[in-house]
């Protein structure tokens, strides 16, 4: 897969080289097609700003097991909630703070409602960010 195209950065790029084809485009549809190059570009970094917010909200939350180590782990020891210890084998999966977490805890509703898996979007709302960044859907 080849590297993702900063949109942003291409469309100001293309403003320089375009400035030439203003007046053209002045007599033919009334705007400069530089203008709206730079307005497409000015919207992309707004709706660019208000993905990374919405992702800032969505973050990963760790669900973890008991290891089953017993307090000899291989790796640091992590303290869940004061009730028990465990280890990174003891990781299952990660939730969505934003939609499944309360109070530092998964959510009943989100345990039964919707799967998690390792290789799974921890929420609906970061899954479709994902698929608005990649294109690839299963629809």
């Amino acid at each position: 897969m080849s590297e993702p195209v900063d949109i942003v950065a291409a469309g100001r790029e293309a403003v320089e080289r375009i400035v030439c084809y203003d007046a053209l485009s002045m007599d033919i549809n009334g705007r400069r097609d530089s203008d709206i190059v730079s307005e497409l570009c000015d919207k992309v970094e707004r709706l660019q700003a208000r993905e990374a917010k919405i992702l800032k909200l969505h973050t990963p939350f760790p669900i973890y097991e008991e290891c089953g180590h017993d307090g000899d782990c291989p790796t640091e020891p992590i303290e869940i909630d004061g009730e028990f210890f465990t280890c990174e084998e003891g990781f299952m999966y990660f939730v969505c703070f934003e939609c499944c977490v309360v109070n530092d805890y998964q959510h009943e509703d989100c345990a039964g409602g919707h799967d998690h898996g390792k290789d799974i979007p921890i929420c609906a709302t970061v899954a479709l960010l994902t698929t608005l960044q990649t294109g690839d859907s299963n629809d």
